[in-house]
């Protein structure tokens, strides 16, 4: 059963780095410049100065992710959290890196940073779920 849910969601990670880059890479015009800002938190400053509106992509960008964290929590054997913080701040650099490339988006640390933390909340929530369940119904597995 665990073998099953495993490949069930190896599927649906890679159903969601499809998607994610479909919908941050590939569905977005080229424009003529590179765009990029490695500034960290520029965005938490430009927030202060009245762009209001960079709040909201925060919020999207952490959300985005805790579906990756929720899967990788199930996929990986060793339940090891640094593993799931590498995994997706891979995922997030490598669309940063192809808006790069590609010219479709603005390449920034911010949303990196966001999209990991984002991560981990997933698989944070998926931890505390089953620490919450094993204390409540008992151990799954023996040991």
């Amino acid at each position: 059963m665990k073998n099953v849910l495993r490949r069930i969601a190896w599927l649906g990670i890679v159903a969601f780095v499809v998607l994610a880059l479909n919908a941050t890479v590939f569905c977005r015009t080229a424009t003529e410049n590179y765009n990029f800002c490695y500034r960290p938190f520029w965005s938490y400053e430009a927030i202060m100065n009245g762009k209001k509106f960079l709040i909201k992509e925060h919020y999207l960008n952490v959300a985005f992710f805790i579906p990756l964290g929720m899967l990788l929590w199930v996929m990986l054997k060793k339940k090891q959290w640094w593993r799931a913080l590498v995994f997706g701040c891979a995922v997030s650099l490598l669309i940063e890196v192809l808006q790069l490339v590609l010219k479709r988006g603005m390449c920034e640390f911010d949303d990196v940073m966001h999209n990991t933390l984002g991560c981990m909340i997933g698989y944070g929530m998926f931890s505390i779920i089953r620490y919450g369940y094993e204390r409540i119904i008992g151990p799954t597995e023996k040991k």
